[in-house]
């Protein structure tokens, strides 16, 4: 399977037709249906159907659509940022996958495991490990407006087939883990991340997955910037104290109240 057969599916869902889907991806109708043709005979089973009404998706075609959706958002946002790497609109981004292409190098940093994390007291945080499926009834808690490669969606819901059916935009770190300790919700973050924030509120973590949901985090930068470089002398440094730059992060000082002359 091809990723252009998933930006395929996709296209054909939204416009329902071979024409409009083939004149959207800017390629021809016949190599619209031989791509499809061949995803359906690697797959084994039917995804679409001509009806009056259109081109329908079958039963199938609507469960695969559900990760080709996942997959194409996470790829987009993938080559939104190899894109603002690439033309100097930034110069390095540290992202939880190793993304290659021409003209870039990955810096591997360390090594980290995504975690469920609930409010205290939730009645499944003494279960060992949480499936995708144990999501379904929670209104999840996203730290992010659009999915980011290597994270949750693309790695725990979309391999399972599950969309929370509830997300709230929480928007940082720091949003999401004070709303799961407040009771609205729960979330999936990196152990590494949300660790140092559990003393803002006691939230509990538990595996996904009976296996745990292990990745690695890069640095990822133009093949330009050599080591020597401004930008890889930051990467390499970035590879040796991201470990204990993410389990110690700096957080909001508790402000005093002033004292008053004369008083204790």
């Amino acid at each position: 399977m091809q990723l252009q057969q998933v930006h395929h599916v996709v296209a054909l869902i939204d416009h329902r037709s071979l024409a409009s889907a083939a004149k959207a991806l800017g390629i021809s109708q016949p190599a619209l249906s031989k791509s499809l043709r061949r995803l359906e005979s690697y797959l084994g089973v039917k995804l679409f159907e001509r009806t009056p009404h259109g081109v329908l998706a079958t039963e199938f075609g609507r469960e695969f659509a559900r990760h080709a959706r996942a997959i194409a958002s996470e790829v987009s946002e993938a080559e939104r940022t190899v894109g603002a790497i690439r033309d100097g609109r930034v110069d390095l981004a540290v992202v939880p996958a190793d993304l290659r292409g021409p003209g870039l190098r990955s810096v591997p940093l360390y090594g980290d495991e995504m975690v469920a994390v609930l409010p205290p007291g939730h009645p499944k945080a003494g279960r060992p490990w949480l499936l995708a499926r144990d999501f379904l009834d929670e209104t999840y808690v996203a730290d992010v407006t659009r999915p980011e490669p290597g994270r949750e969606v693309e790695r725990f819901f979309a391999p399972a087939g599950v969309e929370p059916a509830r997300v709230m935009r929480a928007g940082t770190t720091e949003g999401v883990v004070s709303l799961v300790g407040a009771g609205l919700g729960v979330s999936i973050l990196t152990r590494l991340t949300v660790e140092p924030y559990r003393r803002l509120a006691p939230v509990e973590l538990v595996q996904l997955g009976h296996r745990g949901l292990r990745l690695k985090w890069h640095a990822i930068l133009r093949r330009a910037d050599g080591p020597e470089s401004r930008v890889g002398r930051v990467a390499a440094t970035l590879a040796r104290v991201a470990p204990r730059a993410a389990v110690e992060p700096r957080l909001p000082t508790p402000r005093r109240a002033p004292v008053r002359p004369g008083l204790r």
